[in-house]
């Protein structure tokens, strides 16, 4: 059984070689493969294609069958779309339209976000176009040269004050993929964090966005912000830098032993700090008169605080 990721990957293939060549993919009809049973079942099975273009499972019933629309990239998250222009569409082989996966109880009055909400789940959708004022198509291209007789003057169906094209040429609109751009890097580790024994040496802004910090021996990790964070606009110009706060904090042993027949400070004690015992009058460690009558307990590396009584 093919993962969605298998499938993604045949469904590419086919895409490229239609923006190539402009042709679909045929079944194989060879003497060999219609001879062979079970060789043209499986092909039969391969060739039921999914509205999206997508080769699915003969079982549908199958939980693991995707579900329309879906996306192949979890990160893909387009951020907008402008408009290209009025042009023709010639190449309807290799378009993905709303009417045909959407089922007709589920479908929308078209817009232009209706349009793009749908296309920005297709995979490897870069463009979408409106037509006849109420149909809507994703591509990973689109054809410039394409049949320029018309105009695109029709409103569209769920909002007057839109265009949806005409009855041959279609609104043509870009969408902004900007999480499928190159990552931008952070050159370098980021500004010294006191008490820390190691560092990352550099980042970006994907995969490697956060900061591992490993504190020294007696601290640990307070604040833990610092990420290689992009600014600047991605479509124009941007860059990465480190942003953000990491800190190592003195471990909190907590408060002293109470003690019974002594006076000593109640806060909690910090690493690397002690904390001192005074016996009262008439009580000593040792239960001599002239006896030591001080002692301390001083927080440890572990977090844990000395024993009180020597």
């Amino acid at each position: 059984m093919r993962s969605v990721l298998q499938i993604a990957a045949a469904h590419a293939a086919v895409l490229r070689s239609d923006a190539l060549h402009h042709q679909a993919a045929t079944l194989d009809t060879s003497p060999l493969s219609l001879s062979n049973p079970e060789a043209q079942a499986q092909a039969e099975a391969a060739n039921k294609l999914h509205p999206l273009g997508e080769k699915v499972r003969a079982d549908p019933a199958d939980p693991q069958t995707p579900k329309l629309p879906f996306v192949t990239d979890e990160l893909r998250s387009c951020t907008g779309h402008f408009s290209v222009g009025c042009y023709g569409d010639e190449a309807e082989h290799t378009r993905t339209w709303y009417h045909k996966v959407i089922p007709k109880g589920d479908q929308k009055a078209m817009t232009v976000q209706v349009c793009y909400d749908f296309c920005q789940q297709v995979p490897f959708a870069q463009f979408f176009g409106l037509v006849h004022g109420r149909e809507c198509w994703c591509a990973h291209y689109y054809d410039k040269g394409a049949t320029t007789d018309g105009f695109c003057d029709l409103p569209c169906e769920g909002n007057a004050n839109e265009v949806c094209g005409g009855k041959k040429l279609a609104s043509v609109h870009e969408m902004h993929d900007c999480n499928n751009l190159p990552a931008k890097i952070c050159h370098g580790a980021p500004p010294p964090i006191s008490n820390a024994a190691q560092t990352c040496g550099w980042g970006d802004t994907a995969a490697h966005s956060y900061c591992h910090v490993e504190c020294i021996p007696g601290y640990e990790i307070g604040e833990d912000n610092l990420r290689c964070k992009e600014f600047g606009n991605r479509l124009v110009y941007s860059w990465a830098s480190w942003s953000g706060t990491t800190t190592c904090v003195a471990k909190n042993c907590g408060p002293p032993t109470n003690e019974p027949h002594t006076r000593h400070p109640t806060a909690d004690v910090y690493f690397p700090n002690s904390v001192q015992f005074q016996c009262q009058l008439g009580y000593s460690i040792d239960r001599i008169p002239q006896g030591n009558r001080t002692f301390s307990q001083t927080c440890q590396t572990t977090g844990q605080l000395t024993p009180s009584v020597p």
